[in-house]
């Protein structure tokens, strides 16, 4: 696809603009909101640090107790996205993009079911 289109069931990021969509609806992030999905996309079930994101997104070393400020970042991503099923942060390790969970609901939204 010309315009660098990824999409990750009703997830599609749009490299080119920096633009997200999901389920048809366009979600505005910020670069650094979308260099973190664009990753966790790229990478699905991988439970990422916040050092290894910032060190991979940014080439930033992390000092330490600066993990709020990823976390931060991902909260917005979540928010922005409407909570989905599919962004998970675990506790005490990091934050991941659950394929299954991303084409379940994948699956539900076009059965017109509830993907929770």
């Amino acid at each position: 696809m010309t315009d660098g289109h990824r999409p990750a069931g009703r997830l599609a990021l749009h490299p080119d603009t920096r633009g997200v969509t999901l389920d048809g609806r366009t979600v505005r992030l910020s670069r650094k909101e979308f260099q973190i999905l664009a990753l966790l996309v790229a990478e699905p079930d991988t439970v990422h640090t916040a050092a290894e994101l910032a060190r991979r997104v940014w080439n930033f070393l992390l000092p330490p107790g600066g993990e709020p400020a990823i976390d931060v970042e991902v909260a917005r991503i979540r928010a922005k996205l409407g909570h989905p099923p599919f962004l998970h942060s675990v506790h005490g390790e990091g934050h991941r993009l659950v394929s299954s969970a991303l084409y379940a609901a994948e699956t539900a939204h076009a059965e017109g079911a509830d993907p929770e």
